[in-house]
């Protein structure tokens, strides 16, 4: 099931059940709680649960791409009432930045030292560049 706004319920079984045939539900129910950093298991653990988070190996363009389109059926859902123009503008910004966040952390850990780059710029680039 791809989710399109109205079939949350089905969508979330799918993937439910996508992730228990993989045998890696316990991370997206916090069951597989994580080992002291120190632990040999510590890496093994880690690895896993960044597959769970990144659900596959989409190139950055289709990541992109997927995301983008879970945002803006979101934003279908949105109600929101402004009380003047700069309120919009403000919650424009706010919700690129947590975009940008959001973008940058699900991606896969061999793009630790790019995602480091981007985080270290002042001002965060916008969420195109």
């Amino acid at each position: 099931h791809r989710l399109n706004g109205q079939n949350y319920p089905q969508w979330s079984q799918s993937v439910m059940m996508f992730i228990s045939g993989k045998g890696k539900d316990d991370y997206l129910t916090s069951a597989a709680a994580p080992p002291p950093k120190g632990d040999p298991k510590f890496k093994s653990w880690r690895a896993e649960n960044n597959m769970v988070i990144s659900q596959g190996d989409l190139t950055v363009t289709q990541y992109f791409n997927t995301l983008s389109r879970y945002w803006q059926q979101l934003d279908i859902f949105e109600e929101l009432d402004w009380e003047c123009p700069g309120d919009h503008l403000k919650y424009m910004k706010i919700m690129e930045k947590e975009m940008i966040v959001k973008f940058l952390v699900g991606r896969n850990k061999n793009l630790d030292k790019v995602r480091g780059r981007i985080f270290g710029k002042k001002p965060l680039p916008s969420l195109r560049e």
